[in-house]
C-alpha cells in the first residue's frame, strides 16, 4: 500500500470537517471529529491520546493506521501554517519490504490534481516525549486531513498538545489589482504590466509557483480576476496607474513584511519607488521602498542589498525581466495587523507590486548552486591550431572579397557610398574593430589576481602586418581603429606617442597595400585628446564629451591634437592622413550623447543656459527635466539642439575647412530618440551602434534571450536611427559573449544588413586576432568560435552580397516642428513600425515639404506614437517597444496594397516575417530563421528545427544552433558549385566558467582555456550536380583540413551528411568543406 491510500482511508472512515479554531485531540467522553481506522485508541488522564497498532492490524492494512481529522483551513488559504505536537513512541518497527514506513505525523491534501503529504520527520523505535512539527502552504480550497499514527509499521504512538499556527499572511490583491501580467498593446491604458506592450511585459512570469526566494506569496490568477493581477502605480510614464491601494491583511503579531515587486524606468539609488504603511490595532509603520536598495529596473535584474531576484523570465525583446523580493522588519507594538496601504512615489518610475506577505519568520535566502562549465558529453574541448591565422587558399580564406583598391570614397547623387572613379556604383564597407593595444590584456578575478585574456595585438610591425592580412582574409575592406591613444595634449602642445604613431603609420601603409580602408574616432574610449578612458576611475572629473560643448580649452586641445595627427606625414606612405583616401571616415566624437546621459558636472553650461532663457537666476536643468514632456522640457530640448548644431558646425570647420580632411564625417551614433534623429538629418552620413545582450554589472551579467525572438531587435534599434537620403553605417554591433543565442548574429544582423542595403557593417568587440587568447571575454571576442563563425557567414551574406538588397521601402516621416509640438523628443520609433524592417527597406525621413514625394518610389508613412528610450550608462541604449495606434498587421496590409510586397508574402503581423525578396524568413515565436539565396542557404533555431530550402535541407537534431551551406565560388550557385562551406555553430564557453545558476545570467568566474564547444548533431542534404564527386572534410578554426567525413549518400545528385560533432576524431568542429 502506498501513501495515496491514506487519503482514501480518511474518506472511508467518514472524516468530518471542522474549523481551525475548534482543533482539539479526542477527549475521554468524545472523540470530537477525529476518526480512527484502528480500534486501540485511548484517551489518557492527562489528555494525551494513545494509538496502538499491533502486528496483525499492520499486516492487514499496510497503509496508514491511526487517527484522522478533516479540517477546513480556508481562512488561511495561500498562507503558511506550522503544525506541531508533542509525540512519544514505543517499539515502532517497519514491516519487511515496506516503503514510507514508520511513525507518521502529517497532513494530506490535493492541489492542482496532485496529492501532497507534508510531514514531520519519520521515526522508528522508542523515544520519549519530544516536539514534532511540519509546515506547509494551505491550498486555495483550504481542506486538509491531519493524520497521526504509523504507516506500514507496528507499535504505539502517544500525542498531545496539537497546535496549528499561522506563520504568514499573504495579502489578497484581487479587489485592488489594476493591471495584468500580459500586455497585448502598448499605451492603450487597459492592458497589463507597465503598458509597454508584449515585448516588455510580465507574460513570462510563472505566477502559479507561489514561492519566490523562499517566501510564499499569494499571486492573483488573472484568468479568475478579470485579467487583473498586480498593483501598478501612477507616474509620468504611466498616467493610468493607481496612486494608492488599501489592502486588508488580517494577521496576528508579525515580524516582517515581504514584497514581490519591480519597476519600469527605474530611478537612481535612494529615490523612493513608493511606500507601504502597515496598520495595526495598536499603531502603524510607514516603510519607504527605495531604488538601489530594495528594487531596481525589471530589465535584467540583479541582486541588491534588500532585493533578492525572486523571478526572472525572458522577454520578447531579447532580454530578461524580473521581480525582486524585499524584506522589511516590523517594529514592536503594532498589535494585530489589519491593513496595508500602498502609495506611489514621486519618481518617474512605474512601481509594480505583485505580492505582499506578512510573516513571523525570517525566511532564509535560497541556497545557491553554482553552475560550472566542465568538459563532458555536452561540452567538449576545442582543439585549436597553434595560430588562429587563416590558412591562405583554405575554405575560410575570403581575400578575394576585398578588391585591393583604395580610392576616395564619396557620397553619390542617390545618397549612397561610392568610389570617386565609379560614382554610379554603390560601394559598401565590411569590417571590424581592431584592438591597437600594445600591452597584454588581463581579466581581474575574484582572488584579486589577473588572468591573461589576450596577448598584445600591436607588439611589433610584424604583428600589425599579420593583423592586416588576417582582416583581409576574413573578407574585410574596412578596419576601425578604436582607442589608439596616439596623441595627447599637454600645456597646449600635442604629443605623438613615438611607439604608437610608428605602428599606426605602418598599419596605414599596410592597409593601403591590402585595399583596406580605415575609420577612426577623434576622441574615443581612450581619448586622442588626452581625455581619460570614459570607463576608468576619474572620468567624471573630466567629462570631455560634455565639456567640449562649452569649454574653449577643450576645443583648442581637440584642434591641436587632430591637426597634429592628420597633418603628420606618414614615413611609409609619404602622405598625410588629410590627403590619404585610406582614411575614409572620421567619427567626430565617439558616443558623445553621453554628454547628456552622465548627469555631472554640468556647471559649465549654466552661463549659456541663463543667456538662452533670458533669466540671470535660472537654475541649471537636469536630465530628468529634459525628458519631461512639458514646456520646460521643450525649452531645454531647444537649448541642447542649439548646442549640438553649433558643435557639429565647429567639428566640420575644424576638421575639414581648417585642417583639410577630405573624407566623411559623422556624429551621434548611439541614441535612437527623435531628438537625435532630427539632428541626424543634418549629417552627411549616419553612423549607429547597437547590441544584443550587452553586458551589465561590470561585465558580469548578461541576458540570455534570443535576438530572433525579439524580432531582430539589434537590427531594428540600428535602423531606427537611419535617416534616408544619406549613407547609413554601422560601426558597432555584436551579439555579446556569453549569450546562448549569439549564433543567430549572422542571420539576424549580417543577412538583414545586406537586405537593407546598409553601407557599412563593422563588428565590434575585437573579433579578429593573430594570436590565440587565454579565455573568451565579452569585449575581446576573437577567441570565441561562435563569434568567428558569425563573422565568417556575415562576410558572405553581407560582404559578398549573397543576400539581395531590397527594392522599394518605407520612410517614416517626421518634422522638427512636429517633434516639438507633440513633445516626443525623448521617444524612439514605434515598435510596430520598426518591424517593417524585417519585410521591406526601412528608414526615417524628415519632411519639411509633405507634397514632395520620395524620388525612388518608396512609401512614405507618418511616424506613429513613439517608444521610450532607455539609455544605459554602461555604454548602450535600447528602445522599449510601442504599438500605439496601428498594428503590424495594419502596416503589412498597406505594404501589400501599395505593391511593396506580394499578396502571398507570409508575414502575419505577429510572429512571422518574410522579406520582400523572399530570401529571409523569421518565425520569432519559435526563435527560427532561414536564409535562402542562390549562393547561401541555412537555418537557425531550437533543437529539432528544420527547413527545406531551394538546394539545401537542414535539420538540427540535438542542439539549438545555426547550420548553413554556402558556395565558395562567387560565380556559381550551391546547386552547381564544386567547393562549398558548411558552418555549424551552437555555443562555446570557457572551461571552469562559473555562473550563479543554470540560467547563466550572472557570471561569477570567467574560467579559461581550453574553450569548450557545445556538441550537436545535424543532418544536411545538398542538391548539387557534383554530389557524387564531392568529399567532405572537417576544418580547424584556421581553415586547415583535419579529417575526412564519410557521407550518408551521394546518389541522385543529392549529397547527404549527418554529423555528430561529439564524435569527430579531432574534437568538435564548426566548419566543414565540400570539395570536388
Amino acid at each position: 500500500m502506498n501513501l495515496k491510500r491514506i487519503l482514501a482511508l480518511a474518506l472511508l472512515v467518514g472524516v468530518c470537517w471542522m474549523q481551525a479554531e475548534d482543533i482539539a485531540l479526542p477527549q475521554k467522553e468524545s472523540r470530537k471529529s477525529w476518526n480512527p481506522n484502528v480500534k486501540d485508541v485511548t484517551v489518557l488522564e492527562d489528555g494525551a491520546v494513545r494509538i496502538d497498532v499491533p502486528k496483525e492490524v499492520a499486516l492487514k492494512n499496510k497503509g496508514g493506521n491511526g487517527i484522522f481529522l478533516g479540517i477546513s483551513l480556508k481562512k488561511y488559504a495561500g498562507t503558511e501554517v506550522l503544525v506541531s505536537a508533542e509525540i512519544k513512541q514505543e517499539n515502532v518497527f517497519q514491516l519487511p519490504g515496506s516503503k514510507y514506513s514508520g511513525r507518521k505525523f502529517m497532513a494530506i491534501y490535493k492541489e492542482d490534481g496532485k496529492t501532497q503529504y507534508p510531514e514531520a520527520p519519520v521515526k522508528y523505535g522508542t523515544a520519549d516525549w519530544e516536539k514534532a512539527e511540519f509546515r506547509f502552504k494551505v491550498p486555495a480550497h483550504g481542506w486538509v486531513t491531519l493524520f497521526v499514527g504509523v504507516q506500514s509499521a507496528t507499535g504505539t504512538v502517544y500525542v498531545r498538545n496539537l497546535k496549528i499556527e499561522q506563520l504568514n499572511v499573504s495579502a489578497d490583491f484581487s479587489k485592488a489589482a489594476n493591471m495584468g501580467f500580459a500586455d497585448a498593446k502598448e499605451k492603450d491604458g487597459v492592458g497589463g504590466w507597465t503598458d509597454q506592450g508584449p515585448e516588455n511585459d510580465g507574460a513570462g512570469f510563472d505566477f502559479k509557483k507561489g514561492i519566490y526566494a523562499n517566501v510564499p506569496f499569494r499571486i492573483v490568477n488573472p484568468e479568475e480576476n478579470g485579467g487583473k493581477s498586480v498593483l501598478v502605480f501612477q507616474s509620468v510614464n504611466f498616467p493610468a496607474g493607481i496612486s494608492t491601494a488599501a489592502i486588508p491583511a488580517a494577521a496576528g503579531n508579525m515580524k516582517y513584511l515581504y514584497l514581490l515587486h519591480t519597476a519600469g524606468w527605474a530611478e537612481a539609488k535612494g529615490v523612493a519607488a513608493g511606500s507601504v504603511t502597515v496598520k495595526g490595532t495598536s499603531g502603524e509603520q510607514k516603510i519607504e521602498v527605495q531604488f538601489g536598495r530594495d528594487l531596481g529596473d525589471q530589465w535584467n535584474p540583479s541582486e541588491l542589498p534588500n532585493g533578492l531576484v525572486g523571478a526572472v523570465w525572458n522577454n520578447r525583446a531579447g532580454g530578461s525581466n524580473g521581480l525582486y523580493v524585499s524584506r522589511f522588519p516590523l517594529k514592536d507594538g503594532l498589535g494585530r495587523i489589519q491593513e496595508l496601504v500602498f502609495e506611489k512615489g514621486g519618481a518617474n518610475a512605474v512601481w509594480i507590486v505583485a505580492g505582499a506577505t506578512l510573516a513571523k519568520q525570517n525566511y532564509p535566502h535560497p541556497l545557491k548552486k553554482n553552475f560550472v562549465i566542465r568538459a563532458g558529453e555536452r561540452f567538449q574541448p576545442l582543439k585549436r591550431p597553434a595560430t588562429p591565422q587563416i590558412v591562405p587558399g583554405s575554405a575560410l580564406d575570403f581575400s578575394e572579397l576585398a578588391d585591393g583598391k583604395i580610392e576616395r570614397v564619396i557620397i553619390n547623387k542617390d545618397g549612397r557610398l561610392a568610389r570617386i572613379n565609379a560614382p554610379e556604383v554603390p560601394f559598401r564597407f565590411f569590417g571590424a574593430e581592431v584592438s591597437t593595444s600594445t600591452q597584454k590584456l588581463f581579466v581581474g578575478q575574484d582572488d584579486g589576481k589577473g588572468k591573461l585574456m589576450a596577448q598584445a595585438f600591436w607588439s611589433s610591425k610584424e604583428d600589425v602586418s599579420a593583423l592586416v592580412r588576417e582582416v583581409k582574409r576574413h573578407g574585410c575592406n574596412m578596419m576601425r581603429l578604436h582607442g589608439t591613444g596616439i596623441v595627447s595634449v599637454k600645456n597646449g602642445k600635442a604629443i605623438l606617442n613615438p611607439e604608437k604613431i610608428d605602428l599606426f603609420d605602418w598599419c596605414v601603409a599596410e592597409c593601403r597595400k591590402a585595399g583596406i580602408y580605415i575609420q577612426i574616432d577623434t576622441i574615443d574610449s581612450t581619448g586622442l585628446s588626452g581625455a581619460p578612458n570614459p570607463w576608468a576611475k576619474g572620468v567624471r572629473e573630466f567629462n570631455a564629451k560634455f565639456r567640449i560643448l562649452f569649454n574653449e580649452r577643450i576645443r583648442r586641445d581637440f584642434k591641436t591634437a587632430m591637426k597634429t595627427l592628420l597633418e603628420h606625414v606618414n614615413p611609409y606612405t609619404g602622405t598625410t592622413l588629410c590627403d590619404d583616401p585610406v582614411l575614409a571616415v572620421i567619427n567626430c566624437f565617439n558616443e558623445q550623447e553621453f554628454a547628456f546621459i552622465w548627469e555631472l558636472p554640468w556647471d559649465e553650461a549654466l552661463p549659456e543656459w541663463r543667456k538662452f532663457t533670458g533669466n540671470p537666476s535660472e537654475p541649471l536643468f537636469t536630465r530628468k527635466e529634459w525628458n519631461t514632456k512639458n514646456e520646460k522640457g521643450r525649452k531645454i530640448n531647444e537649448f541642447i539642439t542649439m548646442k549640438w548644431h553649433e558643435i557639429l558646425a565647429w567639428y566640420r570647420k575644424t576638421l575639414r575647412d581648417e585642417i583639410g580632411y577630405k573624407g566623411l564625417l559623422t556624429l551621434w551614433e548611439m541614441t535612437g530618440s527623435m531628438h537625435y534623429n532630427n539632428l541626424r538629418n543634418d549629417l552627411e552620413c549616419v553612423m549607429a551602434h547597437a547590441y544584443h545582450a550587452h553586458t551589465t554589472e561590470n561585465c558580469t551579467a548578461l541576458a540570455q534571450g534570443s535576438d530572433v525572438e525579439a524580432g531582430c531587435k539589434q537590427l531594428r534599434t540600428l535602423l531606427d536611427m537611419r535617416v534616408t537620403g544619406r549613407p547609413f553605417m554601422v560601426n558597432e554591433y555584436a551579439s555579446v559573449f556569453w549569450n546562448r543565442y549569439r549564433y543567430e548574429e549572422a542571420f539576424a544582423m549580417g543577412a538583414y544588413a545586406g537586405f537593407q542595403g546598409i553601407d557599412m557593417l563593422s563588428r565590434h568587440g575585437s573579433p579578429l586576432s593573430v594570436k590565440n587568447g587565454g579565455l573568451i571575454f565579452p569585449w575581446t571576442m576573437f577567441h570565441d568560435p561562435v563569434t568567428k563563425a558569425s563573422f565568417v557567414q556575415s562576410a558572405l551574406l553581407y560582404g559578398r552580397r549573397d543576400v539581395q538588397e531590397g527594392g522599394r521601402g518605407v520612410r517614416l516621416a517626421f518634422s522638427e516642428e512636429g517633434i516639438a509640438e507633440n513633445r516626443v523628443w525623448p521617444d524612439a520609433v514605434n515598435g510596430a513600425q520598426s518591424r517593417l524592417a524585417l519585410i521591406v527597406k526601412y528608414g526615417l525621413e524628415r519632411v519639411d515639404d509633405s507634397s514632395r514625394k520620395p524620388e525612388n518610389g518608396d512609401l512614405r508613412i507618418p511616424l506613429a506614437g513613439g517608444s521610450s528610450v532607455v539609455e544605459n550608462t554602461q555604454g548602450f541604449a535600447y528602445s522599449v517597444e510601442s504599438k500605439d495606434g496601428q498594428t503590424v498587421a495594419d502596416w503589412i496590409a498597406l505594404l501589400k496594397k501599395s505593391g511593396l510586397i506580394s499578396s502571398g508574402n507570409r508575414s502575419d503581423g505577429a510572429y512571422v516575417f518574410e522579406s520582400s525578396t523572399g530570401e529571409l524568413y523569421a518565425d520569432t515565436d519559435k526563435r527560427f530563421m532561414t536564409v535562402n539565396t542562390p549562393r547561401f542557404q541555412g537555418v537557425c533555431g531550437e533543437a529539432g528545427a528544420s527547413a527545406k530550402l531551394n538546394d539545401v535541407s537542414v535539420k538540427l537534431l540535438r542542439t539549438r544552433g545555426i547550420a548553413s551551406v554556402a558556395s565558395l565560388q562567387k560565380e556559381k550557385s550551391i546547386s552547381n558549385a564544386e567547393r562549398l562551406l558548411i558552418v555549424y555553430a551552437t555555443n562555446a564557453l570557457n572551461s571552469g566558467m562559473t555562473f550563479a545558476d543554470e540560467s547563466m545570467r550572472k557570471c561569477l568566474y570567467f574560467g579559461g582555456n581550453p574553450t569548450l564547444v557545445e556538441t550537436g548533431r545535424f543532418r544536411v542534404e545538398i542538391r548539387n550536380r557534383n554530389a557524387e564527386n564531392l568529399r567532405l572534410y572537417s576544418l580547424r578554426m584556421n581553415g586547415a583540413r583535419s579529417g575526412e567525413i564519410k557521407p550518408v549518400s551521394t546518389a541522385n545528385g543529392v549529397f547527404v551528411a549527418e554529423i555528430d560533432t561529439a564524435k569527430l576524431p579531432d574534437g568538435p568542429a564548426l566548419y566543414f568543406e565540400l570539395a570536388k
